[in-house]
This record gives C-alpha cells, structure tokens and sequence, in this order.
C-alpha cells in the first residue's frame, strides 16, 4: 500500500516525517527526509495543476 502525495501530508506529520513502501517487501519501509518530502510534494502540486 502507498502513500498518496496528494493528501495533506504536512498535516499528517507535523515532523517532516513521510513513511513510504517503494518496490520492496512490505517488511521493508523506507523514510523519506524532510527536504525529499518537500520535494515530492511541490513535484505532485506541479504536476496537478
């Protein structure tokens, strides 16, 4: 299961902190940075308007 970047994520995790599954085991979660939070969400604003 995803995460959907369209989704108010800030709000979610006040911290920055942005748990994502890429293609892997789901025993396998990655962690996003902050700054690659930010990066993806203005990606996905961009790409939507």
């Amino acid at each position: 299961m995803r995460e959907r970047l369209d989704e108010p994520t800030e709000d979610r995790n006040p911290l920055g902190e942005f748990f994502a599954v890429r293609d892997e085991p789901s025993s396998q979660k990655s962690t996003f940075t902050p700054a690659e939070v930010a990066e993806i969400i203005r990606r996905d604003r961009d790409a939507s308007e």
